[in-house]
């Protein structure tokens, strides 16, 4: 068989149907991309509310059908079943990854990249309900934690890996918002929030003089597009499969964890270890079992293979202050610049909270405020990030050295 062979995990979410695009499409090397699939998943219907079983098959299909792939390139797509909901069997996943490498490129063959991308991105604060809160822990816990724990084991049955290498992304906005202004308005709006932000948003700028807003206004919004994030990873994959020593079963292994692991962290956040520190404190179990897996990940290199781990942040270092994004989006939005005006930023959750109590008082109507908490409440999942100062930088020094150019092109407009 001529090219390699990646196995990604996470392949049909946010950054996952990108990645496995980005491989099944490069000019350079030809991929063989085997996707471990939830063997357990259901789909809701929209307008029933019921859920039904969607086979791995059918949703190879879907994937093939949004990627918009040739045929050709879709014949070196493969699949395997797997749970990764917590502790599994991994004798039994290697043995599945084993007869689809041999039946992918024969008795030799070997996976050249392995990119763990699965992972719970759930977030608590301390307005959700305890039940709702434990919840989150308790998935996080055994989507980010436990699950690896088992591929990690599934993985040591193919030998010592050639490069260990841990990506952090930061803020990653969705395909296809190729400007700043379009990431960011995508992130809150699709991403997160989960309502029209924008409509609700601008009524409130319209109704009201003042309007709060979480944060400083010289907090970095650290907002990367998801297509720099591949084509990171892509370089990274690049450099590394150039620069294998030895013949070897397991070539790069790459765990996608996130810059924010930092926690309440500061200043210049380094690329190096961070759950190590005795004193770090996190803003959600979302960050925090993101570096357990990073010592897990470190771990199993280190101690059990002696290969140390490279560090590598990927954001965007032509990111905008806060204050800079507000007007940007209005003027994108056509709103009238003195809407800009009106936002004002709140720099703790005390300050925020009083303020908008202030503008509950203010309300015109039981269903339009409803949909104004709505839009609140879901804002404290973001308060880690919007509260960051100007100093709060990430450390892209290593993984530019790799990929021999900065870590963003072009310019963060409109």
């Amino acid at each position: 068989m001529m090219g390699n062979i990646a196995l990604i995990t996470g392949a049909l979410g946010f950054i996952g149907r990108d990645a496995v695009k980005r491989f099944l499409c490069d000019e350079g090397t030809e991929w063989h991309v085997i996707i471990l699939m939830r063997s357990k998943w259901r789909r809701k219907k929209w307008r029933r509310g019921r859920s039904v079983p969607i086979s791995c098959g059918q949703r190879v299909k879907d994937l093939v059908k949004n990627l918009k792939i040739t045929k050709e390139q879709a014949s070196r797509l493969h699949y395997i079943e797997a749970s990764f909901d917590g502790e599994f069997d991994p004798y039994q996943l290697y043995q599945s990854i084993e007869s689809k490498m041999i039946a992918v490129g024969g008795p030799d063959s070997r996976l050249d990249a392995v990119i763990h991308l699965a992972a719970s991105l759930k977030q608590d604060h301390a307005r959700l309900p305890p039940e709702r809160t434990d919840h989150i822990k308790t998935r996080n816990q055994n989507t980010n934690v436990v699950a690896l724990e088992s591929f990690c084991a599934a993985l040591e049955y193919f030998g010592r890996p050639e490069k260990v290498r841990i990506l952090r992304p930061s803020i990653v906005c969705g395909s296809g918002s190729r400007t700043g202004v379009m990431a960011c308005i995508n992130y809150l709006d699709k991403r997160l929030v989960g309502i029209r932000m924008r409509f609700w948003a601008g009524i409130a700028l319209r109704l009201f003089d003042r309007v709060p807003m979480p944060g400083y206004e010289d907090c970095i919004m650290d907002v990367i597009d998801i297509g720099d994030v591949v084509e990171a990873i892509m370089g990274l994959v690049d450099h590394d499969c150039a620069n294998f020593s030895s013949p070897c079963r397991l070539g790069a292994v790459y765990y996608c964890s996130t810059a924010y692991v930092h926690g309440k962290q500061a200043g210049l956040l380094k690329e190096e270890p961070v759950y190590s520190r005795s004193d770090q404190e996190y803003n959600n179990s979302y960050e925090e079992t993101k570096a357990m897996a990073e010592n897990v990940i470190h771990q199993w290199a280190q101690e059990k293979h002696q290969r140390d781990v490279a560090y590598n942040h990927l954001t965007n270092k032509n990111a905008p202050t806060l204050s800079e994004l507000m007007q940007m989006i209005i003027t994108h939005l056509g709103w009238p610049k003195n809407f800009n005006d009106k936002i004002v930023c709140q720099g703790s959750i005390e300050e925020f909270e009083a303020a908008i109590q202030e503008l509950q008082r203010e309300r015109l109507g039981k269903l339009w405020w409803s949909q104004m908490q709505h839009l609140y409440c879901n804002l404290y999942c973001l308060m880690p990030y919007l509260m960051r100062n100007k100093d709060t930088r990430f450390d892209c020094i290593e993984t530019e050295k790799v990929l021999f150019r900065p870590m963003t092109t072009g310019t963060f407009r409109i």
